[in-house]
């Protein structure tokens, strides 16, 4: 008979144990069964991984993605909108564009064949070559970077140098800095001579050209990321050439 009541009490302490209704030593079952299932404490709210569940209910039913969606799409709208970017953004596309057909023009007139025989295939190599320099010099004169704006200038600057060779060519040096070609006089010009102003050497003057076309490129591209192009507002703000337009005015 006492074996029973023994073995009732066991079963009932058993089931206080697991209800938390045995006093203050089992009561941490029952946190945990309220902190995994939402219980009536004082962290009812408060489910698995911590997350309660009317935060669950809101991210289940998308108010949180159309809220994050709304915040980033309507400061986006605002950057796009800022006419000062896009203005930046433009001029720095269009130095870009200039200075990688410069480039491209120049590799193609450097291995090109410069014999007296392909003197009109030779022509037609150089008249794109002074397009896209005239072209690359018109964009960096619009530009807002000093560092393009200093480059452009080496460069129209060492073509300065060279007016004398180049005008040998048929090829002279305009007041603002751009060429002009001379069909009859490059049609009659020496071979030789053509080959160490465009050809592959160094030294040469349409491999100093290309040196500066790579780095324009480089500078249009790059200079938009940098921290300096914008203010702590996130506005455009323009690298001028020590505002001095003493370099525009000595590049065009």
């Amino acid at each position: 008979m006492m074996a029973g009541i023994n073995n009732l009490n066991g079963m009932s302490n058993l089931f206080s144990s697991m209800t938390g209704t045995s006093g203050t030593t089992n009561s941490w079952q029952n946190n945990t069964l309220s902190g995994l299932f939402g219980g009536n404490n004082s962290n009812a709210s408060s489910g698995m991984l911590g997350i309660d569940f009317s935060s669950y209910s809101s991210i289940k039913s998308g108010s949180y993605y159309k809220l994050l969606k709304k915040y980033y799409s309507s400061n986006a709208s605002v950057d796009s909108k800022s006419e000062d970017v896009k203005k930046y953004q433009e001029k720095v596309d269009r130095m870009a564009d200039a200075s990688a057909d410069l480039s491209y023009s120049l590799n193609e007139l450097m291995h090109a064949d410069f014999s007296a025989e392909k003197r009109d295939d030779l022509l037609k190599d150089v008249e794109k070559f002074i397009e896209d320099y005239n072209n690359t010099v018109s964009k960096a004169g619009d530009s807002d970077s000093k560092s393009v704006l200093l480059k452009a200038k080496w460069m129209t600057n060492m073509t300065k140098e060279y007016s004398n060779v180049l005008s040998d060519l048929g090829i002279s040096v305009g007041s603002d800095n751009k060429l002009k070609l001379d069909k009859d006089a490059f049609k009659e010009a020496d071979s030789d001579t053509l080959k160490g102003v465009f050809g592959t050497s160094p030294n040469s003057f349409a491999n100093k050209v290309l040196y500066k076309a790579e780095q324009l490129y480089s500078l249009s591209k790059t200079y938009g990321s940098s921290a300096t192009a914008y203010t702590s507002a996130g506005t455009y703000k323009a690298d001028k050439a020590t505002t001095t337009a003493n370099v525009v005015d000595a590049l065009l």
